[in-house]
């Protein structure tokens, strides 16, 4: 393999383009029960897309098709 940053991108991904419903509860729920949601987002994403996300954080330099 050749070392990081010596080509145009790191790692590529090819996807589909979908968004990720995120909600978050203060606590992970009990069976049978209900909890007032703390924050719910639409936030772009998809699995090759997160993985791409996770790469970036990571210092590689990620590109997409989707």
């Amino acid at each position: 393999m050749k070392p990081a940053g010596s080509a145009r991108f790191d790692v590529v991904g090819l996807g589909l383009n979908s968004i990720d419903l995120v909600a978050v509860v203060p606590e992970y729920p009990a069976r049978n029960s209900k909890q007032r949601l703390e924050r719910f987002e639409r936030m772009p994403g998809g699995q090759v897309a997160t993985a791409l996300s996770v790469c970036a954080h990571l210092g590689w330099t990620a590109s997409y098709i989707g």
